[in-house]
């Protein structure tokens, strides 16, 4: 019986097999599958994929070292699953595609999962969405394609972990929404802390503050934050922030939180 692989980029590229991790071979040709499964069921073409495991120093003979990466790759991934080998990976002139099926790879559950958590909130039903969208993250193993090689892999590294930060906002603002500022309260201090100009972060962790009773934290909060934005931008902070500083140094409640942070201070 034909048994389906599941595909995980949401850390180090790994490949399963029921409970088994297959041997992808190595690095240059896991990076190979990499840039196909970013490209699933679409054809990428040898020329892309040289450029994207290579950059502008492909090899000698490129071409057949890539034919050969494909070929190995087809014997182990149809071998576990009892396919033909023409069936996993399909060869087209100057090109291959990477077939892949609906749950088979943990991007497109993740992404499925963020849109559901974000129409939550966007009817603001702020428990429910904070439910999916930790779901979603939960299933995050580590660095995305860890030790691939390629200009490619390094980019992807990049936006997967740009978008998931954009993904752990969106929670924790229906966290604060929820009135959940307590259980937010150290994921906000961790992505202040390794995102020191992001505005909208420094905005959450100010609000959970002071509903944390800690308000002489959350006006250090935007004195920190007014710096870096001062020394690296040479801008002041965003009126929203302006105006939430002076409301917390008057010691006015904050109004409730949206999901899209819209409220007028």
């Amino acid at each position: 019986m034909s048994r389906p692989l599941i595909f995980s980029l949401l850390g180090p590229l790994q490949v399963y097999a029921g409970e088994r991790v297959l041997d992808l071979g190595g690095k240059r040709q896991q990076a190979v599958l990499a840039v196909l499964l970013l490209h699933a069921n679409q054809a990428v073409s040898t020329t892309t994929l040289l450029e994207c495991v290579w950059g502008d120093q492909p090899p000698d003979g490129g071409h057949r070292v890539i034919a050969c990466y494909v070929h190995r790759l087809r014997k182990a991934l149809a071998a576990a699953t009892d396919q033909p080998e023409a069936e996993v990976i399909q060869s087209m002139p100057g090109a291959y595609q990477m077939s892949v099926g609906e749950d088979q790879l943990d991007m497109d559950t993740f992404h499925q999962l963020v849109l559901t958590g974000r129409q939550e909130r966007t009817q603001g039903d702020w428990q429910r969405a904070v439910r999916i969208l930790r779901q979603a993250l939960a299933m995050w193993r580590g660095t995305p394609l860890n030790g691939v090689p390629g200009p490619f892999a390094a980019m992807q590294r990049i936006r997967m972990h740009e978008y998931r930060t954009e993904v752990l906002v969106d929670c924790l603002d229906a966290d604060l929404a929820a009135g959940r500022h307590t259980e937010a309260m150290a994921d906000l201090m961790d992505l202040a802390m390794s995102n020191p100009l992001h505005e909208r972060v420094a905005e959450m962790l100010m609000i959970a503050l002071y509903r944390c009773g800690r308000q002489t934290e959350a006006l250090a909060t935007f004195r920190r934050l007014r710096g870096e934005v001062k020394r690296k931008a040479r801008v002041e902070p965003n009126v929203r922030l302006r105006r939430l500083h002076q409301a917390i140094l008057e010691s006015a409640e904050p109004p409730p939180r949206d999901a899209r942070i819209s409220a007028q201070l």
